[in-house]
């Protein structure tokens, strides 16, 4: 038996991506908000989109393990790039985050996203962080 061989008979999993960082996608227009979150996501690699163009472009250019989607954006807004990602990914998990009033739970969930986290309340980062933690896939 050869050694690699060997090698997959007791690793049964590849070891080049046991340790490989998760990516998260963070479709945000206010750059300040993106830097924020790439700070508390410490565990995480964030790539930033500051659109819904460019978000549609890095989401296609590779995996992520969750995308945080900014619901005002200046092309779009996050419920049609939403629905756009769902037409192609439906397992990628979604968080919402904004501070519109107008946008519920349920437009998130219709729209295909899985949590809804609102910008400006006191628990934001910490709320953010938690959903992040428990809804990030392996890449």
């Amino acid at each position: 038996m050869l050694a690699a061989e060997h090698r997959r008979t007791h690793y049964p999993f590849d070891m080049s991506t046991a340790c490989k960082i998760k990516r998260v996608l963070c479709i945000e227009d206010d750059t300040d908000t993106c830097r924020m979150i790439a700070a508390m996501l410490t565990e995480y690699e964030t790539v930033s989109a500051p659109s819904a163009d460019d978000a549609w472009r890095l989401f296609n250019e590779g995996p992520f393990a969750l995308l945080i989607v900014d619901y005002r954006l200046g092309d779009s807004n996050g419920v049609e790039l939403c629905e756009r990602i769902r037409k192609q990914d439906y397992q990628t998990p979604i968080i919402f985050i904004t501070g519109d009033p107008d946008i519920t739970e349920a437009d998130v969930r219709i729209a295909g996203g899985q949590r809804l986290v609102r910008k400006g309340e006191p628990t934001f980062l910490d709320d953010l962080f938690q959903n992040a933690a428990m809804l990030a896939v392996s890449n």
